[in-house]
């Protein structure tokens, strides 16, 4: 009997794919989570990592014990189990040991020009995605030429409204800009605005 016929009847390429669309449709659900929940997308590469590296213990079990019938353990899944699952728990520990995998966000407590405190929700630094919005191109008039600074302006307002993204201007980078021989942030080329 060859080795495909083995495998197929020992179950195993049944039994892992089934672990893999299982596994795929767990890492959907927590990418839905993530965004709609704000949930830690460390979290979410954790389990996926982990999903992954499990995969040979999947396997071990699937031929061990996929043929109909009883099946007894012998030496290798014996020593393949228990030698995945450290090397699993021991690279998630190194890659996620300084990941934040709570909460994405913190409460602050506020203090107004009246002196009123109230709290806040706010993200952790870490998370949140600073953004750099350039002047577009303009072709146009010169007397058109407010359009660009507005579109720019009304970009970022909009952007601002996650508290996840933190979106800039050219205007309030005025210094870094005059230093680098900008002007006022128009008409920059593109290793300058890298």
């Amino acid at each position: 009997m060859n080795l495909f016929q083995e495998l197929r009847q020992r179950r195993v390429p049944q039994i892992t794919s089934g672990y893999v669309v299982g596994g795929w449709g767990l890492l959907q659900f927590l990418a839905f989570l993530e965004s709609r929940m704000a949930i830690s997308p460390h979290l979410v590469n954790l389990i996926g990592l982990t999903l992954v590296m499990l995969l040979p213990s999947v396997v071990t079990l699937a031929w061990v014990h996929g043929r109909p019938g009883r099946d007894t353990w012998g030496r290798t899944p014996k020593v393949v189990i228990p030698a995945n699952i450290v090397a699993v728990v021991a690279l998630v520990m190194f890659v996620f040991s300084g990941q934040r995998l709570g909460a994405v966000t913190q409460t602050i407590e506020v203090q107004d020009e009246n002196g009123a405190i109230s709290e806040r929700v706010v993200p952790h630094g870490d998370l949140r995605k600073r953004v750099l919005i350039y002047y577009p191109e303009f072709k146009g008039a010169a007397e058109d030429s407010w359009a660009r600074e507005l579109t720019t302006y009304l970009l970022s307002v909009d952007l601002s409204q996650d508290i996840f993204v933190d979106a800039m201007v050219p205007m309030s980078m005025v210094d870094a800009l005059t230093e680098a021989g900008a002007r006022d942030g128009h008409d920059l080329s593109r290793p300058l605005q890298r």
